[in-house]
């Protein structure tokens, strides 16, 4: 049976409350209570998924990794308790050239060079994994029920079809290279106990692979000839 508010003084203040934060979204105004609560319930969890979203790329944001990542290692936690196996790797992604593509391209340009690369991302795991953009030109992968080796295999395709996604935006064949780190579990099992515990070990598992990431990025400025800043 449904609820009529305005029959209700109680109720009339809360009444006339949603009708205005209906209003304010864009609801028809002859939406029954039930309806409006609905209606700003669907709202309310549309605005919270699009808060997890890189407006430019689509791939899930910081925050989003942030919360994957808690929710990798509760069920990391559960498995170990229950004297279970549960193996999740975490890559930690930085597009070299961009910099030099945006100061002389312009941002539109390197705007298309992070999309290229977030799709080449997106093409190159599988379905159960997650991709993030996390910064300006930094991404991050969290790939479910894998190791090490079978992350370094994935970086390798990631690797690969970034430079080929990216070869065409600027239409002279120049394209950008990816720097890439991994940690996993594996990791944790090598950490000091005072750092196992929730947001610590996250924090150390993104850390080994934003170290990891940041070697990788050096030995190919070693073989391109770069010198370091």
């Amino acid at each position: 049976m449904e609820f009529n508010a305005k029959k209700d003084i109680g109720y009339e203040r809360r009444y006339e409350k949603l009708k205005e934060l209906c209003r304010k979204e864009g609801a028809k105004s002859d939406m029954s209570y039930d309806e409006m609560v609905d209606f700003l319930l669907e709202s309310y969890a549309k605005l919270e998924k699009e808060s997890n979203i890189d407006y430019l790329t689509g791939l899930g944001n910081k925050k989003k990794f942030e919360n994957d990542l808690a929710i990798e290692l509760e069920k990391y936690g559960r498995a170990k308790k229950q004297l279970g196996r549960y193996a999740f790797a975490v890559v930690i992604l930085d597009l070299n050239g961009f910099k030099e593509v945006n100061d002389s391209y312009g941002h539109s340009y390197g705007d298309l060079m992070i999309k290229s690369a977030a799709q080449a991302i997106k093409d190159s795991i599988r379905k159960i994994d997650n991709a993030y953009r996390i910064g300006g030109d930094e991404f991050a992968v969290i790939l479910e029920l894998s190791t090490q080796n079978t992350a370094a295999i994935v970086v390798d395709r990631i690797k690969k079809n970034v430079e080929e996604y990216t070869k065409n935006v600027l239409g002279n064949g120049k394209n950008c290279t990816m720097a890439a780190g991994i940690s996993s579990t594996e990791d944790i099992c090598k950490l000091p106990d005072s750092s196992m515990h929730g947001q610590n070990t996250a924090i150390q598992l993104f850390k080994i692979a934003d170290e990891n990431m940041y070697k990788d990025k050096r030995l190919m400025h070693k073989e391109l000839g770069i010198e370091e800043r």
